[in-house]
């Protein structure tokens, strides 16, 4: 077993994974918008700050807002958790020292260095998929099809430029799964399984319902760890999450006056309040398959990893982790269905199922993926990749924008309205959308010119191109205002 984890093949094979990951990251960077694009990023990004600057938990917000902001006493506190407040401390510091140094703008740099976090964690649940279908037993050629169809032909590529939790969510519930599948060719096994706990333990401290879905990664892990080495090993799996509970249960307890207490009310809590009002089958509906909404029409890769579980339970060849698989994805449908908006508000798509789409794709694993090379499967893919690169070039608010600018009832889904905003600029028209794009009858027009956010490709390099004076201002938000304020 030592000899062979120090194989040559083997130091190729994580040499391919490091070249991989900074290719990945080197494409989302270029992706990047170079902003922040919603106010949960904000909350975040003030308690950060608060704990840089002021070594507090207590934020300073003018006017805070009550969906993301508590008043406890004297201070205030976002609602949102640990977990990204905790990562945007290392874009906060770099924008100080690059600001010291260079005399760029601090708070330009560190929302833009905010705005590439995602494109960071976004290449690294790539790089674990292209991990994991190495490890398995697949070509690297192959390996590479699956993690870039995943990374780059499903919403993920559009959220990695987005400032959202859930990219953290699903590295974390793909990481749970991860580990185990790659600590069985490797003599540091515990170091695997730790991992396993310190991703649980981040989606503790992020959205803490959460783990609900990772329960049957842990009985997989769980599993594997006492075949391996006992009790040592499952101390390594569960200790991290143990001190996170801890940690997240003192936090309260010093924050909101209770160990089991959140920034929520208590109304919000329960099943009675008003913000469960979604019928149940309704939501899963929505999430699923509405045509404005659902997660296989913002995805429509998705179809081969539901025909990929089809085949095997036809074959029955269905694996314990399939079954696990399924139960995850269950219960993060299953945990939003009843929720006010199932679908996570003024998203693209179902966000709160970002975090299903990996899992979509360890479906594959165990298939003879090398008999299926049919020339129609790639143009599918290809498609689907031009289909998201659409999505990526336009902002998100320029469909809310319009939306509100022509009509509330606009029935038309975000993705249609996308590709007629992605022909106008390809083809260079003026910036101008009529409510006829939307197939409607009235002409009125809706002229956004004038909202300069919403002119162009929606890239850094594009704003910058258009906004020299980016560089040498410190205005915050410069290049991107809130729709609210249209």
């Amino acid at each position: 077993m030592h000899l062979a984890h120090l194989h040559p093949a083997h130091s190729k094979r994580r040499k391919r994974i490091f070249i991989f990951f900074a290719a990945c990251c080197a494409a989302y960077f270029l992706c990047a918008s170079g902003y922040v694009d919603t106010i949960d990023a904000d909350a975040s990004i003030e308690t950060a700050r608060a704990m840089v600057e002021q070594h507090t938990l207590a934020v300073s917000v003018p006017n805070p807002e009550p969906m993301l902001y508590r008043r406890i006493g004297a201070n205030t506190y976002s609602k949102l958790g640990l977990a990204m407040p905790l990562i945007y401390i290392g874009p906060i510091v770099a924008a100080k020292l690059i600001s010291k140094y260079t005399g760029f703008g601090e708070h330009l740099l560190r929302i833009f260095l905010v705005s590439c976090v995602n494109g960071l964690v976004t290449a690294c649940i790539v790089t674990l998929l292209f991990a994991i279908f190495c490890f398995v037993g697949y070509s690297t050629r192959l390996s590479l099809i699956v993690s870039l169809t995943a990374g780059f032909s499903t919403y993920l590529f559009v959220y990695a430029k987005s400032s959202h939790r859930d990219p953290l969510h699903a590295l974390c519930i793909l990481g749970a799964y991860a580990w185990p599948l790659l600590a069985r060719e490797s003599r540091f096994k515990n170091i695997y399984f730790i991992m396993v706990g310190l991703c649980s333990a981040l989606l503790l401290m992020s959205k803490p319902v959460l783990v609900l879905a990772v329960i049957p990664a842990w009985w997989l892990a769980t599993k594997q760890a006492l075949r391996v080495r006992g009790q040592k090993t499952l101390f390594s799996l569960y200790g991290p999450l143990l001190i996170a509970i801890v940690l997240t249960a003192c936090l309260a307890r010093l924050v909101w006056g209770s160990f089991l207490a959140t920034g929520y009310s208590k109304e919000v809590m329960t099943f009675h309040s008003s913000a469960w009002t979604t019928p149940f089958w309704n939501g899963v509906w929505v999430q699923l398959f509405a045509p404005a909404t659902g997660l296989f029409y913002f995805n429509p890769v998705l179809c081969l990893c539901v025909l990929a579980l089809a085949w095997k339970l036809w074959r029955r060849t269905c694996t314990e982790l399939d079954g696990c698989l399924v139960l995850s994805i269950a219960a993060m449908i299953a945990i939003h269905a009843k929720w006010l908006s199932p679908t996570g508000g003024s998203a693209f798509g179902p966000r709160y199922l970002v975090p299903t789409v990996p899992l979509f794709f360890l479906f594959f694993i165990g298939l003879p993926l090398s008999q299926y090379k049919r020339p129609i499967l790639a143009v599918f893919i290809s498609c689907c990749f031009i289909f998201q690169l659409i999505h990526v070039s336009v902002k998100a608010e320029q469909y809310w924008t319009f939306r509100q600018k022509t009509s509330p009832k606009m029935l038309i889904p975000h993705w249609r309205a996308n590709i007629h905003f992605f022909l106008h600029k390809l083809t260079n028209q003026p910036e101008i959308y009529s409510a006829s794009l939307a197939n409607r009858p009235n002409k009125r027009m809706v002229n956004l010119t004038a909202h300069r956010s919403l002119e162009g490709f929606n890239f850094w390099w594009a704003h910058l191109i258009r906004h020299p004076e980016l560089l040498t201002t410190n205005l915050r938000h410069v290049h991107m205002q809130r729709v609210s304020r249209f």
